[in-house]
């Protein structure tokens, strides 16, 4: 899941090798704080954010979410940090002004929520899945079906998600 997102980013163009990120000399560091069976703990994804903010990052790729645990040790986080947190809306097809699930329900200037777009530029809703959306909580849209990039092992894969849209934006 890093990997693929971080690839979206800044794989490295014009090389004649696999894919080419958004943005090809782009600095990229991986922040895990959720295992491999994609379960985390809100302090340490507070850990994740603090960390981003005290080494000066710019903008962070964040295609996580907590459900429904509302942390004001994570808003906070998020609130005070410089970086742009460019944020994952989700896939379940909710609106998100009505449903919860952070970070994407925290209101505020500093975050950026995305949404997955198709290959005709509508809101992905799949057969298994779709993007979240949401008038007010949803601020931008982008591709996130089928996105080819980079695997761990020097491989390559189609993945699908607003985890995938939202390392275009960032």
């Amino acid at each position: 899941h890093g990997t693929h997102c971080a690839g979206t980013i800044a794989a490295v163009g014009d090389n004649g090798i696999g894919v080419a990120g958004v943005s090809w000399h782009t600095k990229v560091a991986a922040l895990k704080w959720i295992d491999a069976m994609g379960s985390g703990q809100t302090f340490a994804a507070v850990e994740a954010v603090l960390y981003a903010n005290m080494m000066d990052f710019d903008v962070t790729s964040n295609s996580w979410h907590i459900w429904d645990e509302n942390s004001e040790a994570l808003r906070d986080a998020i609130d005070i940090s410089e970086p742009l947190f460019v944020n994952a809306a989700g896939n379940s097809w909710w609106d998100m002004d009505v449903s919860i699930d952070y970070p994407t329900s925290y209101d505020l200037d500093n975050m950026l929520t995305v949404a997955a777009t198709d290959h005709n530029d509508n809101l992905v809703n799949e057969y298994n899945w779709g993007s979240n959306y949401g008038l007010t909580t949803v601020d931008v849209a982008a591709p996130g079906l089928d996105i080819y990039s980079t695997m761990p092992n020097n491989s390559y894969a189609n993945n699908s998600g607003t985890s995938m849209a939202c390392p275009h934006v960032a």
